[in-house]
């Protein structure tokens, strides 16, 4: 039996959680270099594993994705009402206020975190993650896509 990693990426919120092929009490493989996020005070934001090592998976988070936009009669029209929608506009240079940057616009487009639904335009933040009590009982996190499972 070796480590293999998933073989469909999640991308964005994937709901609901039973969907997912991991769940709690599953054992994975976190790979050297995979970028975890630890809550230990001494730790800073997102680090590489320095080794791979076996979790167990406490629980999932099922990632998340904001609506940011509509298309009406072929143009982009921001609907980035709140101040986090408006940050990630802004990051990827569309205005969220008249007259829009359609040029800009079919560059987000171009992002692969990026799609249309409809006439709706979506970005997805952050793939589901698996959580795990790391060091000290601090809880530690991957990308779902980072990880390998066991074959059978």
């Amino acid at each position: 039996m070796g480590w293999a990693p998933l073989k469909k990426k999640y991308i964005g919120h994937c709901a609901p959680k039973n969907e997912l092929p991991i769940g709690p009490g599953m054992q994975v493989r976190i790979p050297k270099g995979t970028l975890v996020l630890s809550l230990h005070p001494q730790k800073d934001g997102w680090t590489p594993s320095g080794t791979s090592r076996t979790i167990t998976v406490h629980h999932l988070y099922e990632g998340t994705s904001c609506r940011i936009g509509t298309m009406d009669e072929g143009e982009f029209v921001s609907q980035a009402y709140w101040k986090d929608q408006e940050q990630r506009c802004r990051k990827y240079g569309i205005k969220t206020h008249p007259p829009y940057d359609q040029e800009a616009y079919a560059k987000l487009l171009d992002l692969p975190r990026c799609e249309t639904r409809g006439d709706e335009v979506w970005f997805h933040d952050h793939d589901p993650m698996v959580v795990w009590p790391g060091a000290g009982g601090y809880w530690c996190q991957a990308s779902i896509n980072d990880i390998q499972v066991q074959e059978p």
